[in-house]
């Protein structure tokens, strides 16, 4: 055999083992649902090495994973081009689709992942790139909190009960946010709005936690609720289980910090953190009782006390008083919170309305619940 013809033969064996592979039929299987710390995209997570799951479809009976391959990145962009800067663990020849560590650069306070996983098949097909997901870091170590702990406690207030207070604070951004997320670390329950709109669907939140111990806080994707020029970001606080007499509660009433972490698209970064400078008042709602076994007390609304805007940026807030800084329960742990959190999931309505002799009503709702009331009044009652 001449060389010449020896070249062309091993081109031609070059060119068909790619011609065979880039023809081959693709995997059946696809990768979906993936969860990091069994979460889809959560946002403030702490753990430092978190686990990563995924699942996989298929149409074709006994198809299963022999190997898998997960990129992180940084960016979206650098994801997009196969590129793991974060971490890429190349093939790794397994089975296992859930609690597969991150085992890539340590992670930082407030850190963008973005991921993407692709498994082979039993017939050693590589599967399409799944579509890409994310996680997001927390405030990882005590001293990269800045915010302080703020609470407001007037002496009269006119109201039946402890009121429920607003805070709020407004900044100014030089352009659109490109990244924008606010930590909540509320002890006590709480309502966090940003331009006059609240910023999600949870209910009773934080999640129950034993205050001498851990508080929780929350992180939350504000970007989209934000705009060039002056904006406003206000808490409304609920006592929740935040009442004296239960360990690790030190305060008359509930007690929160904020920090807001945002960058505009020309790369500005800026930091907003609760403090002595954010305006309080009291809200139309109030509770009374000690929120103790046997004496859980109730909310008291009065609409009369409604602020109309207090949560707007064009709010005029000059004759709120300050809010006051205040200290937490020393030794405490402030961690994320890394379960779901409470939502409505459910409208139920009342099987029977009682007119009772003292003017009060008996509503039977049918179940047990723990939800709000929604009440319709008659115009001008």
């Amino acid at each position: 055999m001449s060389k010449k013809s020896l070249i062309l033969f091993v081109v031609l064996g070059v060119s068909f083992g790619l011609w065979s592979e880039s023809m081959a039929a693709p995997s059946a299987v696809t990768v979906t649902r993936l969860q990091c710390e069994y979460r889809a995209e959560p946002l403030g997570m702490d753990v430092l090495r978190p686990r990563l799951g995924w699942q996989l479809k298929s149409d074709e009976r006994a198809q299963n994973q022999t190997a898998y391959q997960v990129l992180v990145a940084r960016s979206p962009s650098l994801l997009d081009q196969n590129k793991g800067d974060l971490w890429d663990s190349g093939k790794v020849d397994s089975h296992r689709s859930i609690q597969v560590v991150y085992s890539g650069e340590p992670l930082v306070s407030g850190q963008r992942c973005y991921w993407k996983v692709r498994v082979w098949d039993r017939d050693g097909k590589p599967t399409p790139w799944s579509a890409p997901a994310r996680w997001t870091m927390g405030l990882l170590k005590p001293q990269d909190w800045k915010a302080e702990w703020i609470g407001f406690f007037p002496k009269k207030t006119g109201q039946e009960g402890t009121p429920a207070p607003y805070f709020r604070k407004t900044f100014t951004l030089d352009g659109p946010a490109e990244h924008a997320f606010a930590h909540v670390n509320a002890q006590g329950y709480y309502e966090l709005y940003v331009n006059g709109r609240k910023v999600d669907d949870h209910v009773l939140s934080p999640a129950v936690s034993d205050f001498s111990k851990r508080n929780l806080y929350i992180t939350h994707d504000i970007g989209s609720y934000l705009q060039s020029g002056t904006n406003c970001v206000a808490l409304w606080l609920g006592r929740g289980w935040y009442s004296r007499g239960i360990p690790g509660v030190d305060h008359n009433g509930p007690i929160a910090r904020a920090q807001l972490m945002m960058e505009t698209d020309r790369g500005s970064p800026v930091r907003v953190v609760s403090d002595g400078s954010w305006k309080a008042h009291t809200s139309p709602l109030s509770i009374i009782g000690n929120g103790h076994k046997s004496n859980h007390g109730a909310d008291v609304y009065d609409a009369t006390r409604e602020i109309p805007g207090w949560n707007e940026a064009g709010f005029d807030d000059k004759d709120w008083p300050n809010a006051q800084v205040v200290s937490s329960h020393p030794g405490a742990v402030t961690a994320a919170q890394m379960v779901e959190p409470n939502r409505a999931t459910v409208e139920i309505k009342p099987i029977t309305i009682e007119a009772m002799e003292d003017g009060s009503y008996l509503i039977d709702m049918g179940r047990d619940f723990t939800g709000v009331f929604e009440v319709l009044f008659p115009q001008g009652a």
